[in-house]
């Protein structure tokens, strides 16, 4: 539900100019729409639970977050090794531990300031 619901904050916004422009570009939403549904994508939303990709009972929680204080020494202390100053979230399921890791610097959106990282790693995860 989610995802919908991430569609009809594009459709539903009070200032005109934020709405998606025309039906063709509704259309094209709904078509990314059907495709993460069905390969069961996660919504950038720390709100929500994000459910285990691979034993599918366990929620993942963040083990290092830059963007809430977590600092090079948790990053290090994980494994991984820093040059430079690259912004981490890494998350662990609390029932198998298996380990997502992302890199918001390098999605070429504006990194840790792209909306949907902040919408993702700026609040406590649920």
């Amino acid at each position: 539900m989610a995802l919908v619901n991430e569609l009809l904050d594009k459709l539903i916004v009070e200032e005109v100019g934020s709405r998606l422009k025309d039906g063709a570009a509704v259309v094209g939403e709904i078509e990314i729409l059907e495709k993460r549904i069905k390969m069961n994508a996660h919504v950038l939303d720390s709100s929500v639970p994000q459910h285990c990709n691979y034993c599918g009972i366990g929620n993942y929680r963040p083990v290092v977050n830059i963007a809430q204080g977590g600092g090079a020494t948790a990053v290090h202390n994980f494994g991984f090794n820093l040059v430079g100053a690259p912004v981490w979230l890494i998350l662990a399921c609390d029932h198998c531990s298996n380990i997502q890791v992302f890199r918001p610097d390098l999605n070429g959106r504006g990194g840790a300031n792209d909306e949907n990282w902040m919408r993702f790693a700026g609040a406590p995860m649920s």
